[in-house]
């Protein structure tokens, strides 16, 4: 059975948590693994649910908006849990079994538990464990029976019961789960609302032969991709060459897009884009200086001839120590990089509202060994001048069969991977995971073979 955690697929197969718990005890969770799920259940796990419905005053031309709303209303539910006391029930207000998924999520949030799992288990109805809330579907079929029927007494479950009075008393409980999540979660979903995480430059569309649209994320071949979209949306510009800017390129199409026109996306290993990240935007002092997106720029791009307000010179800042050595240098970087995301290290599963929307796509390629592959995958899947436009900007055809390892001496390798030894460390390693952990659970990404190499290598 797959129940729905937040956009990502559990295929859970008649088993609760307290099942998971017993397995892991069987076999030694990966560390990599490990800390891949437990940083996603104590940060993106709490991302509230929200569907379109609760988004119908947001046009469907601008449903990149909708995924920005959806965060914003988790981002405010943090701030009243910081502002506001937790709210509990009243022991004196009559409780009721909660009937419902929909009465299940809404207490839930009542009792300040934001994460939300729907599945089939072998305990039913609305329950609780590990600060997150279940329904389960469970296997009585009487409804009175499902939702009354006793849990697993050995376990840490605890039933949730409905109020139907909202008057509460207020408790000032501070390990409430949504005052409790890591400050770096926070801070991401502070800046994703003001950053560009959500900007239309992520939508690239294209119709007429073929159509479709593409979702572009940063340090996955955007350059090369506009150029494609460019190149598929060039008659456009020869009609009404007004309508295309002073670079005659249009990566979003004027006409109007077939409403089941499909979906299309590449994604590229969280820690390898990272890096890439990295390379391209903190690594060179020029390109740190011209671009200002190696953030915060009051750490990566200070002055060096600033005075104080006295006029004397500032003291050293952190990169003068730092930039002869390139593994301190990136761990650098990682530790201060939540004080303010850049759109460039977004986690991929934001952009496009991907965390939601990922099983909506007809095509996923992948940025990685295989690129060129999934390139003429993508040229077979959908046909028509794509073949030739994907070949012209990729030269994939030459390349069909072979690694790209990111040691390959022309324009469209990736560099990254064949970097990674001269960059991460296994502190490093440890850090990007916890950071981009829904990357590996939402989007289903596997965890870099060096990577666990690395991690087990410190371990010993």
């Amino acid at each position: 059975m797959s129940n729905n955690y937040y956009g990502y697929t559990i295929n859970d197969d008649d088993s609760s948590p307290d099942d998971d718990e017993e397995e892991e005890d069987d076999e030694e969770e990966d560390e990599a693994d490990s800390i891949v799920r437990k940083s996603y259940e104590a940060s993106y796990a709490r991302i509230l649910p929200c569907t379109d419905d609760e988004f119908d005053t947001i046009p469907p031309d601008k449903a990149n908006l909708r995924g920005k709303a959806c965060m914003k209303k988790t981002l405010e539910s943090l701030s009243n849990a910081d502002n506001n006391p937790t709210t509990i029930a009243d022991d004196s207000i009559e409780a009721r079994p909660c009937l419902t998924m929909e009465e299940c999520r809404d207490q839930g949030i009542k009792d300040g538990i934001a994460g939300f799992v729907v599945g089939t288990f072998p305990d039913a109805g609305c329950f609780s464990e590990n600060d997150i809330a279940y329904w389960g579907e469970g296997y009585i079929n009487d409804e009175e029976e499902r939702v009354l029927a006793p849990l697993n007494p050995d376990s840490a479950k605890k039933r949730l019961w409905c109020h139907d009075n909202d008057d509460v008393t207020e408790s000032n409980d501070s390990s409430s789960p949504l005052s409790s999540v890591p400050w770096w979660f926070r801070t991401l979903l502070r800046d994703i609302q003001t950053n560009g995480a959500y900007g239309f430059w992520h939508h690239f569309t294209t119709a007429g032969d073929p159509s479709f649209n593409f979702c572009t994320i940063g340090k996955v071949a955007t350059t090369e991709w506009r150029r494609v979209f460019c190149k598929l949306n060039k008659e456009e510009c020869e009609e009404d060459p007004d309508s295309c800017g002073k670079n005659g390129c249009a990566w979003r199409t004027k006409r109007e897009m077939p409403e089941d026109a499909p979906r299309a996306v590449f994604l590229r290993d969280p820690l390898e884009r990272l890096l890439s990240g990295f390379l391209d935007k903190c690594y060179r002092p020029k390109t740190r200086k011209m671009e200002g997106h190696c953030e915060p720029n009051a750490i990566f791009n200070a002055d060096p001839n600033a005075l104080d307000s006295k006029g004397r010179k500032l003291p050293p800042t952190l990169l003068d120590s730092l930039e002869m050595n390139d593994k301190e240098f990136f761990a650098a970087y990682i530790d201060v990089l939540p004080l303010k995301w850049n759109v460039h290290f977004v986690p991929q599963a934001i952009a496009c509202d991907l965390h939601r929307t990922i099983d909506e796509y007809d095509f996923i390629g992948k940025m990685g060994e295989d690129f060129m592959s999934d390139l003429e995958r993508m040229a077979d899947q959908f046909g028509g001048r794509l073949p030739e436009v994907l070949n012209a900007s990729f030269a994939y055809l030459d390349h069909v069969g072979t690694k790209n390892t990111g040691k390959e001496m022309n324009r469209h390798a990736t560099r990254a991977p064949a970097k990674v030894k001269q960059f991460y460390t296994a502190r490093t390693v440890r850090r990007g995971l916890e950071l981009l952990s829904i990357d590996y659970v939402a989007l289903g990404l596997e965890v870099p073979g060096w990577a666990r190499e690395m991690l087990r290598d410190d371990a010993t």
